[in-house]
């Protein structure tokens, strides 16, 4: 499972795999287990950071990957995708906390 990572974060597997496995499919198996966690022991403080880390590094692999496509369109499309929800996510790390404590 590491060596899959790794060839994603060096932009060497189709982006279709890093999209739809990894980031889309992933996310839903992490929010899954996080929904548990949560339930289980009514607290979710260990699961955010696990969460955010990884979309951060599935959002970096799209990135990485988005060459690796027929249509150079759909890589000019994922790249932005990763950017535009790289900056988001940041934003939200910086901004959703300030705004709870106002």
């Amino acid at each position: 499972m590491l060596n899959i990572w790794q060839q994603a974060f060096k932009g060497q597997l189709p982006l279709w795999r890093v999209f739809w496995l990894g980031h889309v499919l992933g996310y839903f198996i992490l929010m899954t287990i996080s929904a548990l966690i949560t339930l289980a022991l009514n607290t979710d403080i260990f699961f955010k950071p696990t969460l955010l880390l990884f979309i951060l590094l599935s959002v970096y692999a799209i990135y990485k990957c988005s060459a690796n496509v027929e249509k150079k369109f759909l890589g000019k499309l994922a790249k932005s995708y990763a950017v535009l929800m790289g900056f988001l996510y940041i934003v939200g790390i910086i901004t959703i906390p300030i705004a709870l404590y106002l």
